[in-house]
């Protein structure tokens, strides 16, 4: 099977985040989900679309699944009907001008449910002779083409003149890698099929076009990306390892893509297709889960920001509330254990979640101090808790 067709990506190197998938759930953890909720259609999902600055993109190809819609001019698009697939729906967002972007929503009791995708810009770095040996410099990384060559997506070799787009999206700032990185949850699966989420150090963002505007791909072997990474990243990829990792667009989630090299600062990483692809470490998976109310009613698509901190990376993700007020969120988690931040609207509270384990903040009410002690839960799973996942 060809790379660039399941993997969809080049790589690069980062910082760490987590996620927002769907967990496989335990029978009486969620109510009976609507018709065709679990694995075909009967989900709806709100979609703000958004550049980087946060301004709303109109006329954007909203889709999952069957289910599409169009960006208007305020950014939002309805799906109806969009699939689940392991308690998780991917959303794709496409637009001339940006590389495509990607959300996986977590199903959660509600057959509503709310998002924002962020568009990263298609930016030319330069052009190349699709068999000439040379390199293209951008201000944070490079691209090294050995002169090896490009192909069509029927897989034969193109000539002449290739333009280069691409994107390094760096771990300087936790909230731009968690709205900008492809899935937002930062779910994979790793080279012996085992699931989990990346811990990162960075994303890079590739689009490899002829003159005629049609997309082409590097052959095996003939392209990588050299990002230069800080220190304490460094040690931490030389002290735990780290893999190239690259995003499938049709399940949502980051699939193994090999080997890196480190050389003193820099990292080295083959670039086979148009699309991401990241350097990263596989951590183990916990899941946070909670209700937001503010007094009793529920507070309905409102953001959520989980935090934790290491050395070389800052675990960061963002979701969004859904009609009943309920988040789940998967993140990546050490062995001992981790602890986030989770915060919404003023109010923050320390969670620590265990590897494989559910940590249920049960139902809080956000408007006012930290959440009294939850009885035993009720119908829908809820109370202060872990499960096993």
């Amino acid at each position: 099977m060809r790379l660039h067709s399941l993997l969809k990506s080049s790589l690069a190197l980062l910082f760490l985040i987590g996620s927002l998938s769907g967990c496989k759930k335990e029978a009486d953890e969620e109510p009976t989900p609507p018709p065709g909720g679990s694995g075909g259609g009967g989900y709806s999902v709100e979609v703000m679309v958004l550049n980087e600055a946060g301004f709303p993109l109109s006329g954007a190809s909203v889709s999952s699944g069957s289910a599409q819609a169009t960006s208007g001019a305020n950014g939002t698009a309805s799906l109806s009907g969009a699939p689940a697939n392991d308690g998780k729906i991917v959303v794709k967002v496409e637009l001339d001008g940006y590389f495509n972007g990607y959300r996986n929503v977590s199903v959660i009791s509600s057959s509503l449910h709310y998002c924002t995708v962020r568009l990263i810009e298609e930016q030319v770095i330069g052009t190349t002779d699709a068999n000439t040996a040379g390199t293209i410099n951008a201000a944070d990384f490079r691209l090294e083409l050995n002169g090896q060559g490009f192909q069509n997506g029927q897989g034969d070799p193109v000539t002449g003149t290739i333009n280069v787009s691409a994107r390094y999206i760096n771990a300087s700032d936790p909230d731009i890698i968690a709205d900008l990185m492809p899935g937002g949850d930062f779910s994979a699966v790793g080279e012996f099929g085992e699931e989990g989420v990346l811990e990162s150090y960075g994303f890079t963002a590739f689009g490899f076009t002829d003159d005629n505007g049609t997309q082409v791909f590097p052959n095996s072997g003939s392209a990588q990306v050299v990002m230069q990474l800080p220190q304490d990243a460094i040690d931490q990829i030389n002290n735990e390892g780290a893999n190239a990792w690259f995003f499938d667009d049709i399940s949502g989630q980051w699939v193994f893509g090999g080997a890196i090299t480190v050389s003193g600062t820099e990292v080295y990483m083959p670039v086979t297709s148009s699309g991401y692809g990241n350097c990263d470490k596989l951590r183990a998976r916990g899941t946070i889960k909670a209700e937001f109310l503010c007094g009793t009613d529920p507070l309905i698509n409102v953001e959520v920001k989980l935090r934790t901190t290491g050395a070389g990376f800052a675990r960061t993700y963002n979701t969004s509330t859904n009609a009943n007020g309920r988040i789940l969120v998967e993140v990546a988690v050490n062995t001992s254990g981790s602890t986030y931040n989770v915060t919404i609207q003023t109010y923050s509270q320390s969670v620590t979640v265990m590897p494989n384990e559910i940590e249920d903040m049960g139902q809080v009410d956000a408007c006012s101090g930290p959440p009294a002690p939850q009885p035993v839960p009720n119908a829908y799973g809820y109370g202060h808790r872990r499960k096993r996942l």
